[in-house]
């Protein structure tokens, strides 16, 4: 049996190449999903920023991986439309998470307050910002095929 770790040809047909897929996705959002609890548990128990160093840093290294190639390849998400509407549920929801979590934490309201609203403003941007990229993007990638059906 030759092994060849370098070989880019695919030995897969196309069922096992999409079950392959969804297990590989699973497992990403297992491994995401799961460092976000691993976080969050470990700041609420009260550890200290070098303790949790490193799972922040895997984190947001996986985050950014997943939104440059979302992005260069004009995808925004499989189950919601990518509108100012959704997005501002998205930052919403977001900053009601952090503002219960920070209320949680430090028992001030103000500051819980503060910091939701902060969050969701600029949860929001940053959704809008990455939405306008990604329908550039799409848009960039469907006009070729456009031309070609001309042709």
């Amino acid at each position: 049996m030759k092994l060849n770790v370098f070989s880019k040809k695919n030995l897969l047909d196309e069922m096992q190449e999409q079950t392959m897929c969804k297990i590989e996705s699973r497992g990403c959002h297992v491994f995401f999903f799961g460092l976000t609890a691993a976080l969050v548990i470990q700041t609420g128990m009260g550890a200290g920023q070098e303790q949790i160093l490193g799972e922040g840093i895997v984190l947001v290294v996986g985050a950014l991986y997943l939104l440059v190639e979302y992005i260069r390849h004009g995808l925004w998400e499989r189950h919601l439309t990518a509108t100012a509407g959704t997005n501002f549920l998205c930052a919403f929801a977001a900053a009601v998470v952090v503002g219960i979590f920070t209320f949680a934490r430090n028992g001030y309201w103000p500051e819980a307050l503060c910091v939701a609203v902060f969050s969701g403003l600029l949860g929001f941007a940053a959704l809008q910002w990455c939405m306008m990229l990604t329908m550039k993007r799409r848009k960039t990638l469907d006009e070729p095929e456009e031309e070609n059906e001309d042709e």
